[in-house]
């Protein structure tokens, strides 16, 4: 794939941004501007809120539906009410959301429950002329790149991630994708000095993975190696911890300049036997996974990282849009 290539977003207004022009993006993009049924930023929480709801209620007759509405879960195409809609049975009180009012689109990065407990799920919502036309979900569960938070009971959102930004502290939204774009770069690369992390990061504080990180502590977790836990962030890379990883698919969900927020998902792949997966599970055979990352960006640097990875699946996996 070329590199121009792992720009590409099921996102319309990011290929105009990219100059890469289109119908479905020229649609996006007029009917913003001329104001047509636009959503604001409450509007699309709430769009969250009752997606959220319904599928909790196991009724999508709850939510308005474009006819052609397309769903996937881990990377799966379903139909609305099928999938998680058959097993949640509750909404976590946290929520993260995340907008963009510009494109259309409502994130959520939150806890959900199933029959069998609590798990992370990252979701995407395109909203069209007041209906959802778009879903995408990420779940995590058992089995997952990264371990599954012991205590989803009490995750709630770094208080980071409530923080606007000055608008000195803000980037135009095609720098804050090259900024987050850069993070895989130096995955792919095991390069140092590529992404650009705030003064002081380490990544254990920086990066929380399926509810589990410094903002949601496990008090029966053993504790981290203090080589580990300080390590800085850019220190995590150019050792040879990265492996084979990597990232052929990048799919940029929702760019929000005032709050410098980044939400999307990424396929990681490991095309060699024994490749590491971003989680450090030794793999016996080549695969690839799905994964939705959020990065909070401020004076162009990366402060945050939380994540939610999908299942393992066969080698060349994609995202399903």
């Amino acid at each position: 794939m070329k590199k121009s290539e792992k720009f590409i977003s099921p996102l319309c207004c990011i290929f105009l941004m990219l100059g890469v022009v289109g119908a479905a993006s020229a649609d996006t993009v007029m009917r913003v501007r001329e104001g047509e049924m636009s959503c604001d930023r409450a509007c699309l929480n709430n769009f969250v809120d009752q997606y959220l709801d319904a599928m909790a209620d196991g009724d999508p007759s709850r939510i308005p539906l474009t006819k052609d509405v397309r769903m996937t879960e881990n990377t799966i195409q379903l139909n609305i009410g099928d999938g998680l809609w058959t097993t949640t049975r509750s909404i976590g009180t946290n929520k993260h959301y995340l907008a963009d009012v510009w494109a259309q689109q409502a994130g959520f990065i939150g806890v959900i429950y199933e029959a069998d407990g609590p798990k992370m799920l990252a979701l995407r919502l395109r909203i069209k002329n007041m209906q959802i036309k778009e879903v995408e979900m990420v779940t995590a569960r058992p089995g997952s790149s990264d371990p599954m938070g012991n205590n989803l009971e009490n995750w709630a959102p770094h208080p980071l991630w409530a923080r606007e930004l000055t608008t000195a502290q803000r980037r135009p939204r095609h720098e804050m994708v090259d900024l987050a774009n850069q993070y895989f770069e130096a995955i792919e690369r095991d390069e140092t000095g590529l992404a650009l992390w705030a003064d002081g990061c380490t990544f254990m504080n920086a990066r929380e993975a399926n509810g589990s990180g410094s903002n949601n502590p496990d008090p029966d977790a053993p504790a981290m190696p203090a080589e580990f836990a300080n390590m800085g962030c850019d220190a995590m890379f150019g050792n040879g911890a990265m492996g084979t990883l990597e990232i052929p698919e990048r799919s940029f969900w929702i760019v929000d300049e005032e709050m410098g927020a980044v939400l999307g998902a990424f396929i990681f792949s490991s095309p060699t036997a024994g490749g590491m997966s971003m989680g450090g599970v030794i793999q016996n055979q080549p695969n690839s996974g799905i994964i939705a990352e959020a990065f909070k960006i401020i004076d162009g640097k990366i402060y945050r990282l939380d994540a939610v990875t999908g299942l393992t699946y066969a080698y060349g996996t994609k995202t399903g849009w």
